[in-house]
């Protein structure tokens, strides 16, 4: 006999069509969040957030657009609990994104393991020299194990520094490594260094109604130099202003590493692949093509050394000799530019427009801004000057003269030439800065010279006493 519908048959039909339900609610759901998990990892899912759409069409036009995202961008797992964590990824980005509290740049740190997995680029160091597309020799042995200095990743090289290109070989992390002013390759350009990557070209060449060949001229000349032809082939020094720290870093005791150049390239290179270029200057390299002529010239220290005026700065500013204390001159600590004093024109009219321009020093700079009584006080310096270096000459001679004679098996030889080569140096200093930009500290450095040509003279004439 049935009873009413809460107990009985019907209310036991109705209980099992309840948990039959929640079964199948939970049987739903579980297929719902597999699905979904499954459907995160498909590229279709990263292309659905605005800002991964210039990044998905670059991988669909890239060589990689085979492999799915998650492939790359998650290394293998090697335990149900790293797959997990991947998992717990994935689905916090897409709350940040639904939250609107993303970063709009977002950032891959795509570790060797996923390049390097069977099937993919196992055998990559295993294949030796390749020729890029561009014509450069490489070989990735050297890059991934030889290197003490620094320890690269895949993406070191590898990277999408530019929307659009995925994964490619990124050259300008080659440039900053080969020629940065920091490197041993930015020491000599020339043609040895060149060929480390490139090689001699052999097809001929038609530039206007000339035909040109490289191996002509290697053949007449087998030691000429690349660069002797192509000025401009580098152009940047890949510096790293500290300025660039702070778009990043905001806690002073970070800025203590700024010089330990090891420590950073471990932390940002090795363990965090972050961008070269995000620190780095850029370092352009390439052959110039613009039919513009000598738009080279504009950068004078292609042709010029960098270190031109060094002399003259030290002097300006009381350093650059030998064990003389130094102090800068007035006029430096005045802040006043080498302008302020060199006014004098060296070309007028036509020829300054056909030659150029310079400037040299002279008296008018002293009374430019002091007045003519300065005329006397310049004019005596310039005096003492050239009377104190005339003296310093003297005794240099006589020194030089007994170094080149010395018997060098004399106790008081190394002695001596240690004295003689710090004197000989500051002369040289004085002489090469022209005193005259530190009035007091050259007539110290003259004066010390001379007093230790005078040792030198009395060490080998007479012999060490030992005092």
């Amino acid at each position: 006999m049935l009873k009413g519908k809460g107990g009985g048959l019907w209310g036991f039909i109705r209980t099992h069509k309840i948990i039959a339900g929640m079964m199948g609610m939970l049987l739903l759901m579980v297929i719902v969040f597999f699905s979904f998990v499954r459907y995160s990892e498909s590229p279709d899912f990263c292309k659905s957030c605005h800002i991964m759409s210039p990044y998905y069409k670059a991988w669909k036009a890239s060589v990689h657009n085979f492999v799915p995202c998650v492939e790359c961008h998650y290394p293998p797992a090697t335990s149900i609990e790293t797959a997990a964590w991947h998992k717990i990824q994935n689905f916090s980005m897409v709350v940040r994104y639904f939250t609107r509290t993303y970063d709009p740049r977002p950032f891959a740190d795509i570790q060797d393991a996923s390049c390097m997995r069977v099937g993919c680029h196992s055998t990559r160091l295993l294949v030796g020299s390749v020729v890029t597309p561009k014509g450069v020799a490489f070989n990735h042995i050297p890059h991934m194990e030889k290197l003490k200095s620094i320890k690269l990743r895949c993406t070191s090289c590898h990277s999408q520094i530019v929307v659009g290109r995925h994964i490619e070989v990124t050259y300008e992390t080659c440039f900053l490594c080969h020629f940065s002013k920091a490197s041993s390759a930015s020491n000599n350009m020339g043609e040895n260094n060149c060929l480390q990557c490139h090689q001699i070209p052999r097809k001929t060449f038609t530039l206007g109604n000339i035909r040109y060949n490289h191996l002509d001229f290697v053949e007449r000349n087998p030691n000429i130099r690349c660069v002797d032809c192509h000025l401009d082939a580098i152009q940047g020094t890949g510096d790293v202003p500290r300025e660039r720290c702070y778009a990043c870093h905001n806690i002073p005791s970070r800025f203590t590493y700024y010089t330990d150049t090891a420590f950073i390239h471990e932390q940002h290179v090795t363990k965090h692949k972050i961008t070269c270029t995000l620190c780095h200057l850029e370092i352009k390299h390439g052959l110039q093509t613009s039919i513009k002529p000598l738009e080279y010239a504009s950068n004078c220290t292609i042709c010029h050394s960098k270190n031109m005026h060094t002399a003259q700065e030290d002097m300006y500013m009381g350093t650059g000799g030998i064990g003389v204390k130094g102090s800068a001159s007035p006029m430096f600590r005045a802040n006043v530019k080498c302008i302020g004093c060199h006014k004098v024109a060296t070309q007028h009219g036509l020829r300054a427009k056909l030659l150029g321009q310079t400037y040299i020093g002279g008296v008018i700079g002293c009374k430019t801004c002091h007045g003519k009584d300065y005329e006397d006080i310049y004019i005596m310096w310039k005096s003492s000057l050239k009377s104190e270096t005339a003296d310093a000459d003297s005794q240099y001679a006589k020194a030089k003269a007994l170094i080149g004679s010395a018997d060098k098996s004399n106790p008081s030889y190394a002695k001596a030439l240690k004295i003689y080569n710090t004197a000989a140096y500051n002369l040289l200093f004085v002489k090469t800065a022209k005193g005259i930009h530190n009035i007091d500290y050259a007539s110290s450095l003259l004066d010390s010279a001379s007093s230790g040509f005078g040792k030198v003279v009395d060490l080998l004439k007479k012999g060490d006493t030992g005092k």
